[in-house]
């Protein structure tokens, strides 16, 4: 690859990688990338994106199923994965997506600020808290798939934080659902232990998640994803009961249906979907290859699904 202009990016194509390769590819290929990096690390702002690699020639961990092509290369400066959001990757469309929803939801902040009162008003701060941990949950979910590449201890550290923004918006879910879909018999009954449930999951999220993340190597058993199912589904009841309630008291005895009630149908739904993604291969499971570097990836749909829960739940609490 020629040595760029200052402050110069390129976005190579896609490489056609062997996909038999010996352990040595991998060393070669690293040294050969950090050797060209060192010849330029005088040059200040040159960015280099170096064509994404096949599986065979990243460490195990990197692996997801069904995915050969489209991996970016271990070891390489910062700014190479920082860059390589604007490159066609197996995590381009999940960052993406996070990034294009910390946007939305922080616009939504901003418009809200303008018609309630987060500062002094009471009220409206468990709205913030819940803006403010989604907002979270997507920087650290963004960064964790931006970054994660870069070597096995960034990947491991990454989604730990990934983890920890998850049980994080959880917690501030929770705070929103019993504060503003609760009905006032429902809020008496549970607002002692409400939260502090809310607290003791979140918590379970990031340590189960992280557990599994670490005592499990690829390919990864299905029990590791009852150590991720738990703690998420849990904390999942923990947050929608006050609205079961709701929609029992309107669909049961007709009491209450106003307009917040096909938003938590939406979101339970989009939720449901969510979850059925997350824990299946499909559907790059059906087509190889072909869903390496697209939208069409089951953690990018699960994503893609996640997000709308977030926003139809945003919009029934609002």
């Amino acid at each position: 690859m020629n040595v760029l202009n200052e402050a110069e990016v390129t976005f190579p194509t896609l490489n056609s990688c062997c996909y038999q390769r010996k352990d040595s590819s991998l060393r070669s290929l690293t040294s050969d990338a950090t050797n060209r990096h060192s010849g330029t690390e005088n040059n200040v702002g040159k960015v280099r994106l170096i064509p994404t690699t096949c599986k065979h020639q990243v460490p195990l961990v990197f692996h997801e199923p069904h995915m050969e092509r489209g991996f970016r290369v271990i070891g390489q400066p910062w700014t190479y994965y920082f860059w390589s959001i604007f490159q066609l990757h197996n995590e381009t469309v999940n960052v993406w997506t996070h990034i294009m929803a910390f946007g939305l939801m922080a616009s939504k902040m901003v418009s809200f600020s303008f018609e309630v009162d987060f500062v002094n008003d009471s009220h409206t701060w468990p709205l913030l808290a819940g803006l403010l941990c989604g907002m979270a949950l997507y920087c650290c979910s963004s960064g964790a798939h931006c970054l994660q590449s870069r070597s096995e201890l960034v990947h491991y550290t990454a989604f730990m934080f990934d983890y920890a923004g998850i049980g994080l918006y959880g917690l501030g879910s929770v705070i929103m659902h019993l504060e503003y879909c609760s009905e006032d018999c429902f809020y008496d009954f549970a607002h002692s232990v409400f939260i502090p449930c809310g607290c003791i999951f979140a918590f379970l999220i990031c340590f189960c998640c992280s557990i599994s993340k670490t005592i499990y190597t690829r390919p990864y058993p299905f029990v590791r994803k009852i150590w991720q199912l738990v703690p998420v589904g849990g904390i999942y009841v923990l947050l929608i009961s006050p609205i079961v309630h709701r929609l029992v008291l309107c669909y049961v005895y007709g009491y209450d249906c106003n307009e917040s009630i096909p938003y938590h149908i939406q979101q339970m739904f989009w939720f449901a979907s969510s979850g059925f993604f997350f824990t299946s291969e499909y559907p790059q499971k059906l087509w190889p290859r072909l869903c390496d570097h697209f939208f069409s990836q089951s953690p990018t749909v699960s994503h893609f699904y996640n997000d709308l829960y977030i926003e139809t739940d945003g919009c029934s609490v609002y």
